[in-house]
């Protein structure tokens, strides 16, 4: 195949040296074709994350590691695959160590790292006294997170004279005379009101929007069904 063997092209041109993730990319196709030598691929893809561990590059030098794995995996070299596995968990632990060493350290990112390296020991066997270790560390640091998170003051609006037109509206009356009074204070708002209002917090908050897409997709919203809220779900 010509796409193949531009691909096995390219990534002989680099040998793992390219300071990006082009290499990885161009495995991670071959990997899904089921081309390429897995045992020359899994030595490239630990020299591309040993370069990439150099330039203290963690988040490439994981990404490098895992595909190594998954070359040792396809190689039937199931114990190494554990082995680069663990390897590139552990560049988590590195990063945590660094944050907290540094002059000014960032706990929450240390806390972040920490739970990252436990989760990815925890698919490999035999790693539960290391998970226990750090899960201890984790319990440790965990506090000072705290005193990293700033004070935030939301301003609230009035409600004095919603709360005295409650009072007015059930004053004398029975409990249940009251409880029908106060659901007649304001009428139920609109559909269209309601879609609106989305729109808006949608404008106002587009992060919200972003992370609602992930759970489904929205229609009849016009042309920009993909980025709106408080439309009808398929």
């Amino acid at each position: 195949m010509k796409v193949v063997a531009h691909i096995e092209e390219v990534l002989a041109r680099h040998n793992g040296s390219d300071p990006s993730y082009l290499s990885s990319y161009l495995m991670k196709l071959l990997l899904a074709v089921g081309e390429g030598d897995a045992n020359a691929y899994s030595v490239l893809a630990d020299r591309a994350a040993e370069n990439a561990r150099k330039a203290g590059d963690w988040r490439r030098t994981r990404k490098y590691l895992a595909i190594k794995a998954q070359w040792l995996q396809r190689a039937g070299k199931a114990d190494k695959a554990d082995a680069a596995k663990i390897e590139a968990a552990e560049t988590y632990v590195t990063e945590a160590d660094l944050q907290e060493a540094a002059e000014s350290p960032n706990y929450m990112l240390v806390v972040y790292n920490l739970d990252s390296a436990i989760k990815a020991l925890r698919t490999v066997a035999g790693q539960a006294a290391r998970v226990t270790e750090l899960r201890k560390r984790l319990l440790s640091v965990q506090p000072f997170t705290l005193t990293q998170m700033s004070h935030i003051a939301v301003p609230l609006p009035d409600f004095t004279e919603t709360v005295q037109k409650a009072i007015a509206a059930v004053s004398g009356k029975s409990f249940y005379e009251a409880l029908v009074e106060l659901s007649l204070i304001s009428a139920s708002p609109r559909v269209d009101q309601l879609r609106q209002l989305a729109r808006d917090s949608a404008k106002d908050a587009p992060l919200s929007v972003t992370v609602a897409q992930t759970y489904g997709v929205w229609e009849d919203c016009g042309q920009d069904a993909g980025y709106e809220i408080g439309c009808r779900r398929k």
